[in-house]
């Protein structure tokens, strides 16, 4: 059936009772389940007039789980056998669907799920301004550290240095780090044996790295052997303490 012009329906607020707010829209819609198929029309079907081709839409008996108020019975003629006695009718009841009154519960869906988007985009801003500003936290408190890790490290060195013939230490770079940082050193050429030991401020050692060659060298320090925290990184040269210099691990 092809309509020309507009078809419309009474909708004026005077011809209307018991108007309430659609609730749930997107709840009851998720329970349908829209299926395509084509209709039958040979036999008794045929003069239904059915529409030919693939349709989409709802099986009436389901739909009417979750919108029985959609579903309506029709009552339909059809001839038993049209060649024998064409004026003979019988008549069957068929379930029918509105359609048109789907229409209200999908604006009101796609309002709910606007609302739900609108609320977690919300979190989701708020989720990110708490997060900056830890951030901005966690760096100015870095920055706080490095800066006493700093003239730490200046007080330590006119006592640490006050024997150079032993060797001495260069404060490790990055610092504060987390992936790795570098440690270069200077090994006078007499010297016998030389290592670098890495402890935290309770004493313990976590790692010692050997040195073999006199002059400038260097050390990298990987952070995944240590836990986040504070250490003390001592070059011991000939079995005494040439220098030290504390280094900061982060996550």
């Amino acid at each position: 059936m092809v309509v020309t012009g507009n078809l419309t329906w009474f909708s004026d607020a005077r011809l209307k009772q018991n108007v309430r707010e659609i609730e749930s829209a997107t709840d009851r819609l998720m329970q349908l389940e829209p299926k395509t198929y084509n209709y039958k029309y040979k036999g008794k079907y045929e003069s239904y007039q059915l529409a030919e081709g693939q349709q989409y839409g709802f099986i009436a008996q389901e739909l009417e789980k979750t919108f029985p108020e959609m579903v309506k019975e029709e009552v339909m003629p059809y001839s038993p056998d049209k060649n024998k006695n064409p004026e003979e009718k019988k008549h069957e009841s068929y379930k029918s669907v509105n359609y048109q009154a789907m229409i209200p519960l999908l604006v009101k869906a796609v309002q709910e799920q606007q609302e739900m988007i609108t609320m977690q985009q919300e979190k989701i801003e708020e989720m990110e301004t708490r997060e900056n500003e830890r951030m901005e936290m966690i760096s100015s408190m870095l920055s706080s550290c490095c800066q006493e890790n700093a003239q730490l490290n200046n007080d330590l060195l006119p006592s640490d240095t006050q024997f150079p013939e032993l060797g001495y230490l260069q404060q490790n770079t990055p610092n504060p780090f987390s992936a790795g940082s570098m440690v270069s050193f200077f090994i006078p050429k007499n010297f016998v044996t030389a290592e670098l030991m890495v402890a935290d401020l309770l004493g313990r050692v976590w790692h010692r790295y050997p040195i073999n060659e006199a002059g400038n060298g260097n050390v990298y320090v990987e952070g995944n052997q240590f836990t986040p925290g504070t250490y003390n990184c001592t070059l011991f040269v000939n079995g005494q303490v040439a220098d030290n210099a504390k280094m900061i691990i982060v996550e």
